[in-house]
């Protein structure tokens, strides 16, 4: 009777010590995920990362396309978005890389395209600092030296972590592509086995590369002092959400008919919808380390150039 009625006042009476923690955690960044506004958040992320989608295609296929030619990276391109967010919103991303890539004869074009990556990479990094910095409660201090060397620093960190991204996709790429070529000989050389042993580890650097991906981002994109230590589970954490939102976000999108009902924008409205759910998956992870970041009794404190804009509980 007693241990009925601690049931009825907490839920959680019966559940084993162990979890108590994750489900304060859990339970505190589904409340910040409200209190914070993230859908409206990951919907602005959204608008700043589809208008960047055309200068940063132009640029993998003609950093690719000339040394393994444009039809194989299209191939690549075409095959692991259609796995995430289903062929007809893949189809508009070809088009458009189709379109940037046409160009391509041309060293000025090229230029244009490298430096519009760049900025259009930027205005992402700004979207998504803004909102991070709205979810740990701080903000950019005033002043013109202020504003001037967090610019400078700012878009050094966003040049190296972009680079980093780069150069991640671009092998990532080459890494398909030269395995697809390569792929009737593995089978006629090595067991299945092997070629099993072959994916697991596949997915395991797959993996192991979205978790830091996520870890830089956590890290160096918030104005907040933050050790590595204080991002990793986050990264973690988002990186398993990534995985399985990915999927089931395709698998909804693919079969949703949506595409039907939005008529010759259909399209393009799969694509929109793909890249909000991502940004939302995105900021709930960051919502999620800033949960466990409290819940280990650590304050925020920010960096030199912004101060705090609330209380964190």
């Amino acid at each position: 009777m007693h241990c009925r009625f601690l049931f009825v006042l907490n839920p959680f009476y019966s559940v084993p010590k162990l979890f108590l923690p994750i489900i304060e955690v859990v339970k505190n960044t589904f409340y910040h995920y409200s209190q914070d506004h993230v859908p409206s958040l990951a919907a602005a992320l959204s608008f700043y990362t589809i208008l960047s989608l055309s200068p940063i295609l132009m640029v993998i296929l003609l950093l690719l396309g000339n040394f393994l030619g444009a039809a194989a990276i299209e191939g690549q391109i075409d095959q692991n978005l259609s796995i995430f967010i289903g062929e007809q919103a893949a189809a508009v991303i070809h088009e458009v890389a189709i379109s940037a890539f046409q160009y391509q004869g041309s060293i000025g074009i090229t230029l244009i395209g490298i430096i519009s990556t760049y900025f259009s990479a930027t205005s992402v990094w700004v979207q998504l600092q803004w909102a991070f910095n709205y979810i740990w409660g701080v903000q950019s201090k005033q002043g013109t030296r202020n504003i001037i060397a967090k610019y400078l620093k700012d878009q050094l960190v966003a040049l190296l972590i972009i680079l980093v991204i780069v150069v991640f996709v671009v092998l990532g790429l080459l890494y398909g592509t030269l395995l697809s070529i390569f792929d009737e000989y593995l089978k006629l050389y090595l067991s299945d086995s092997s070629i099993d042993f072959l994916r697991l580890i596949n997915f395991v650097v797959s993996y192991g590369l979205s978790v830091l991906l996520f870890a830089l981002a956590f890290k160096y994109i918030p104005d907040v002092q933050l050790a590595w230590r204080h991002v990793w589970w986050g990264a973690v954490f988002t990186s398993l959400l990534f995985g399985a939102g990915r999927y089931l976000i395709g698998l909804y999108l693919s079969r949703g008919g949506i595409s039907s009902a939005y008529g010759v924008a259909g399209s393009l409205v799969l694509l929109l919808l793909w890249v909000y759910y991502i940004s939302i998956i995105l900021l709930l992870g960051a919502e999620f380390t800033k949960a466990l970041f409290l819940y280990k009794g650590h304050t925020v404190v920010p960096t030199r150039y912004a101060i705090l804009t609330k209380q964190q509980q």
